[in-house]
Order: C-alpha cells, then structure tokens, then sequence
C-alpha cells in the first residue's frame, strides 16, 4: 500500500515510517527539508496544494502527523492565528490533496487535550464525551477534527482520527524525558500522595494501531481515543520507572495544597495541576472496530524507553568529554597549520576556475543535515556523487585535485566543522545527503546517533576499498569500543595511513 506521511521526521513519525516498512508497505515521507529517508518528497511549503498534489500521486492513505505543539508559557492571544493556520488549514488543505491524488483514507493525528486537560477520577474519558479544549493548540485541534468530519460527509472519503494520550518510548522529548532524567539520579519526588490517573502510550502501541487501522480499513469515519490499556498515578510511574532505569526511586508525602501552594508561587499552577489531576481515555471503541489490543504493556514501553534513555546518556557523556578533547586538539591544529591553509587555498585558486571551499550536504549526527568544506579538488559542474561513482573520478580533479585528496589535505577545512560541534576528530565519515543505503544502514544499526568525524575505523581499515556493508560493520564496531584511547589509536593510525597514501583509491 502506498502511504505518505507528513511530520514524519518527528519522533512518533520516525516510529511509524519503520513499523510501516517492516509490514512491506510503500512509505512515502513529505519533508521540507534536505532529509536522511530514503524516498522522501521534498515539498518545501506543505501549504502549496498544488505541489503537495503531484508529490502525492498514487496515494492509497495518506498519515498526517505535521502539527505546530503546544508550547508552555506560550503568550495565548499571539499564538491563535499561527495554530489554526498550521493546525487546522493546514490539515484541511492536506486532506483535500490528498483526494485529488487518489487517496481513500486520510488519517489524522489529534490530542487527547481536545476533551480537556483532565477526567473525573476513577472515569475515563469516551469519544461522545463534550469536548473541553482549554487553550489555542487545543481549540485548533478540534476545529479541525470538526472540518475533517465534515469533509468526509461531503466527499466520502473515510477519516480517522486519533486522540493519543502523552505518548512516550525512545526518543521522547519534552516532560517525559526531563522526568527520567530527574528520577535517573536518584532525585525526591513529591509524587507519593498523589491519588491521580493518567492514560499513556507506547509507540510501538501507536504505530501498531495505526497500522491495524490502515491494513484492516475503516468501515466508517470516526474519532477515536488510544492508550497502553493501563492507567498509572504520577506516583506509580516514577516507582515504574525508577525500577525500568535500575535506580533507587525516593518520594516524598508532600500534601496536594502545599503543591499547589508552592505552584502559584513559582508561576507554576497549570504545570502543578496537570500533575495533580486525573486524565484517563477509553480505548475500548478502537479496540472493538479494529479487533486491535496493544501488544505491548507499560512495563515493556517503559524498559525500551528506559533502554534507549541509558544508551542516549552513556552516548552524551563521552560526547561532552570528547567534545572539550576535540576543541583544544583543533585550536592547536589550527594554530600549527594556519600558514599550510593559507598557501593551499592560494594554490587551488590559482590552478582552477571556482571557490577554493566546496561545501557538500552531509549527514550528521541524529540524521541532521549539515554543511561541510573542503578544499576544492573537483571541477565546478562535477556530478554530485560520491567519487567511486563517477565514470572517469580523474576525469573531473583539478590540476592539484588529486595530490589533496590522495595526502587528505582537502579535508583540512573540516576543523571549522569541528569547532561548530557539527563533526569531531573520529567517528564515521559523513555520508552525502543522497547516500541512501549508507544512511539507512547506519540508522539500523544506531551509527546515526554519533558525531561524524574526519577520520575513523572504517577510515584506516579501507576507506574508499570498502563496500558500504562493511564501512558500516566497521563504524557499528567503533559504536561499540569507541573511547578516549580508542580514539587516539585511530588518529595515530590515520596518520601513518595519510603519510603512506594507503587504501585511497581517489
């Protein structure tokens, strides 16, 4: 089935476009940006109908997950007008393309704040519950689920929409996350006499339902809540948490006034009384049109979440290390080599028309797009590839072009990259923004969540001799073992593998 998503570089869209393509269907991510999925459609203004229009054709379900969110503390009157621009006429616009391209279901992802900020104790809220939206990102929500029901009356095309909880899992932002961080060190809470309960859910359950909804089909238009199934009190998620993170959880018996008091003290109320208060959904109605049950349970969310939350911290705190190594090793380079740089970019200017830099889209860490210079060693007009694509790559080398590249001179523009953050000394290479294979192998295998780097593993075991599924083992083999005198073994090697012009093929 052919399906196109919008928002799909977010975090629960990265979540479906891979559950998705593991059930073999054909996914189609609209980006606005240079974008590291592999058969993305680049639409740069999603308010252009008629482009999204021919980047849609053939569109059997078409996800709409793009949303501008809720921001605290966001000025309420200055930030109407943006939400329903984004929110509702946006989504409108898209179904409308959508139906014209040939889709036939047009899902929608809305907010459990829709039906209010919180449920009466001990009942969850129902889809015929009277919707309660309290603020603007709210009220845009349900006037656009309003305009899509109202759509599908007129045009017949079927529409789902989806009322998720707080939806948690690896990669999550925002509260959730400042929260495993707060309970990871071991921090008091002030969670133990809180009574309340809260719907959530699991991305995996998410996508699981989403994907039920696509392969079964709708038989008729409808809005639907989702959950794990099971609701937790503040306090029983942080002890669930705390045991999913293997740390000692300490909360504290702090009475419901002496929170609030302190809230309104703080210019903290609405924050307190979302903590406070109670926000259960049924998702019985889902369940019963879909024959769907989540097939995972919160103490399984909460450990991958968990998981992926220790490795993400493990990753950050050699990146901090490895970041301060990184800027004094580049001050000094740079102070070393200023006199080397001027006179290269000197001798590039001299002996070929164009800028002494080329500045090449490159991948980054987390699959980020990213500029990266080079002294120039290609001619102006040269196909954007990687060289051992090229036909004749000697065919296109500046007079001196192949004297940089063969001494790795070329790369020595890199340290700019270095001290802006966007690259470290070691790490995997980047890959170029339409290396699609490279990418989506480093994704799987989680490469993509570290720092490129000039040099690295794959670098000094073959560099342009090796096949894209061994750069990767090499680069998942430096994932694993990579530290500080891990590192220095690999510049040590590049060096004698620069001095010796080893495995350069170009």
């Amino acid at each position: 089935m052919n399906i196109h998503i919008s928002g799909a570089s977010g975090f629960v869209g990265k979540a479906l476009c891979s559950e998705l393509s593991g059930r073999g269907h054909q996914v189609v991510p609209l980006v606005r940006k240079l974008s590291a999925f592999d058969n993305a459609v680049f639409v740069p203004d999603l308010r252009d109908s008629l482009s999204v229009e021919d980047a849609i054709q053939g569109c059997d379900v078409f996800i709409h997950l793009a949303a501008r969110v809720h921001q605290m503390g966001e000025d309420p009157r200055g930030a109407k007008e943006h939400y329903q621009l984004v929110n509702r006429e946006l989504t409108l616009l898209l179904a409308r393309a959508a139906l014209k391209a040939g889709a036939q279901h047009f899902i929608f992802m809305s907010s459990v704040k829709v039906a209010g900020e919180m449920s009466p104790l001990s009942c969850a809220l129902v889809e015929g519950s009277s919707p309660r939206p309290e603020d603007p990102y709210a009220q845009s929500k349900w006037d656009a689920e309003q305009d899509l029901m109202e759509f599908a009356a007129r045009s017949g095309m079927s529409v789902t929409i989806l009322r998720p909880p707080l939806i948690y899992g690896p990669g999550v932002k925002a509260n959730f996350l400042s929260l495993m961080r707060w309970l990871s060190q071991s921090l008091p809470t002030p969670f133990r006499l809180i009574k309340n309960k809260r719907s959530f859910l699991y991305t995996a359950n998410l996508t699981s339902a989403i994907a039920r909804c696509i392969e079964l089909g709708p038989r008729r238009s409808g809005i639907y809540f989702l959950s794990d199934g099971e609701d937790l009190s503040s306090h029983e998620l942080g002890s669930k948490l705390c045991k999913s993170l293997n740390c000692f959880y300490f909360s504290l018996p702090v009475p419901d006034f002496l929170l609030k008091l302190v809230g309104w003290c703080l210019g903290k109320t609405p924050q307190v009384n979302r903590l406070l208060s109670s926000l259960q959904v049924s998702n019985e109605l889902f369940c019963r049109d879909f024959d769907w049950t989540p097939p995972h349970t919160v103490d399984e969310g909460l450990r991958d979440t968990a998981t992926w939350f220790r490795g993400e911290r493990s990753l950050e705190r050699m990146n901090h290390f490895k970041r301060a190594v990184d800027v004094m090793i580049c001050i000094f380079a740079l102070c070393a080599l200023c006199v080397p740089l001027v006179l290269i970019a000197l001798i590039v200017k001299l002996t070929s028309k164009g800028p002494v830099l080329y500045w090449s889209d490159r991948v980054g860490a987390h699959n980020q797009i990213f500029s990266m210079p080079k002294f120039r060693s290609m001619r102006v007009g040269t196909p954007v590839v990687a060289t051992h694509l090229l036909e004749s790559p000697d065919a296109y080398l500046t007079p001196v072009g192949g004297l940089l590249r063969r001494s790795s001179l070329d790369e020595l523009p890199q340290l700019l990259c270095i001290l802006r953050g966007t690259m470290s000394w070691v790490g995997p290479r980047p890959a170029l923004y339409n290396q699609y294979d490279l990418i989506s192998l480093r994704t799987q295998t989680g490469v993509d969540r570290l720092v490129p780097g000039i040099t690295g593993w794959a670098q000094i075991n073959g560099r342009d001799e090796l096949e894209i599924a061994e750069k990767v083992q090499y680069d998942q083999e430096y994932l694993v073992k990579r530290s500080f005198l891990f590192d220095m073994k690999i510049l040590w090697l590049t060096f004698f593998k620069v001095l010796f012009h080893k495995n350069i093929a170009h």
